[in-house]
């Protein structure tokens, strides 16, 4: 249920069924993070419930529709704060490349991780200048949020900057 696969083209049973397999398929290894890319709040709230019912450990949640257009400004805290109060799972940040219209400045990034759901960053930024910056800005917080790199051309680079660990679209 990743940006970079078939999530859109999925219906919400479809989606909750791929994550029940992948968690089938991993038996417990390794956690799975599930994918939550809509344009409507309440389709993200459901399908993040799926994601708590298929055994997902956490998902990761793709900026909303209604921001990425520049219609409203507080619509990413909103968006986040949506699901976060009803559906009991740890959020991620994905912080697309910087050069990209769904990157959030790294105030609004900081402003993100103060919602208590929030865990994790998908740092995909591509600047290493800002990578750097907001790395290091995520990891002075006094809570834990954990990074990890997407920055596919130059993984090792950025896990020399800093990362917990990746998560590859291209891969």
């Amino acid at each position: 249920n990743g940006h970079a696969g078939e999530i859109v083209s999925l219906s919400r049973e479809e989606r909750k069924h791929v994550t029940e397999i992948i968690v089938d398929e991993v038996g417990g290894r390794v956690p799975v993070i599930s994918g939550i890319h809509h344009e409507h709040t309440p389709d993200a709230i459901n399908h993040s419930q799926d994601a708590v019912d298929a055994g997902a450990k956490a998902v990761l949640v793709v900026p909303p529709g209604s921001w990425l257009r520049g219609k409203n400004e507080e619509a990413p805290h909103q968006y986040f704060k949506a699901i976060a109060e009803p559906v009991e799972i740890p959020l991620w940040i994905f912080q697309y490349a910087t050069t990209s219209k769904a990157n959030y400045p790294t105030q609004r990034l900081l402003e993100l991780t103060k919602i208590e759901n929030v865990t994790a960053v998908k740092l995909s930024v591509n600047d290493w200048i800002r990578y750097d910056h907001e790395y290091r800005a995520l990891k002075s917080l006094k809570k834990d949020i954990r990074v990890f790199t997407s920055n596919n051309m130059s993984l090792l680079a950025s896990m020399i900057v800093g990362a917990d660990g990746a998560i590859i679209g291209s891969g």
